[in-house]
């Protein structure tokens, strides 16, 4: 399943772009299974390549599309970062989630608000591992994005996650004072 898609995807880059992002989107999602179930880390390397190019190649056409497929690929780049510790891909988990958060503030105020959440975690997790004020100011930065928009829009399902991000801020406003 993957080998056709990735496969389907290289061979129509140029002459059906569309077509060859979306292949390149499917390929990721089969290397994502692939992973849950060999938990092989190359299969997640796959899987974020596949989304970041199906991300990337759809930014300027199908905006929407690309926020989401960069958000799997910080969801891939996480998942390395959690059973390698390297930073490169801790790098590439908030890179990839803050594109997505800022493609989609005016279309999915939403998806827009948790993909900073996610963001602030990955700057948060950089924050600690290489002890850079730079990454403290980046976590708080995007969870003051995500607190703003439940500031807004209320929801009492997320009181647990608004309280524990909250408390996050205050702990790395600590560390920046």
């Amino acid at each position: 399943w993957y080998d056709a898609k990735k496969q389907s995807a290289d061979m129509t880059v140029t002459a059906e772009p569309r077509h060859s992002a979306h292949s390149y989107s499917f390929a990721g999602e089969a290397a994502r299974a692939l992973f849950d179930r060999t938990k092989d880390i190359s299969w997640a390397e796959k899987w974020y390549d596949a989304k970041k190019q199906s991300a990337d190649m759809t930014v300027n056409t199908e905006p929407l599309h690309s926020a989401h497929a960069y958000s799997f690929a910080g969801n891939a780049a996480r998942a390395v970062f959690d059973k390698t510790g390297d930073i490169s891909w801790a790098k590439k988990w908030y890179y990839t989630y803050k594109q997505s958060a800022d493609m989609t503030v005016t279309a999915e105020p939403r998806h827009s608000a948790h993909s900073y959440s996610f963001a602030g975690n990955a700057a948060k997790a950089l924050s600690n591992a290489t002890r850079n004020i730079s990454w403290t100011e980046r976590a708080i930065d995007c969870y003051q994005k995500f607190l703003s928009y439940y500031e807004i829009n209320p929801n009492p399902r997320m009181d647990a996650v608004i309280h524990r991000i909250g408390n996050d801020v205050i702990f790395l406003q600590g560390f920046v004072r």
